[in-house]
């Protein structure tokens, strides 16, 4: 008690406990602070390659609806072309496109 009222009055230096205490809480915060803001900026590893496994599904997901898309398409037409074909056959031998012909009964499974 005698040293800090000798400091308060000038007459000894004033380094007591407080000093020591505030001088420490500001260099642990002035190297906390930094050290805190580069772990928050830093790219994670982890981070980057879900991001990067997530957009190439996405984009892979994209190309697939797309080919499927075509194919159906592709599939479409086709079936369209086969249905005209045999619609042209059955014309050439004389039945109405659409009607079974006269050996396939109504109802029956074909074998």
């Amino acid at each position: 008690m005698a040293d800090f009222y000798a400091g308060t009055r000038g007459e000894q230096a004033f380094l007591g406990l407080d000093f020591a205490i505030h001088t420490t809480l500001l260099v642990l915060l002035a190297w906390l602070i930094p050290q805190l803001l580069q772990q928050r900026t830093k790219p994670s590893a982890a981070a980057s390659l879900r991001r990067a496994i997530g957009q190439t599904l996405r984009q892979g997901i994209v190309a697939i609806q797309a080919r499927f898309t075509t194919l159906y398409g592709e599939l479409d037409e086709e079936q369209q072309a086969l249905i005209a074909a045999l619609d042209a056959i059955i014309s050439e031998r004389g039945e109405q496109p659409g009607q079974a012909p006269p050996y396939i009964q109504a109802g029956e499974p074909l074998d």
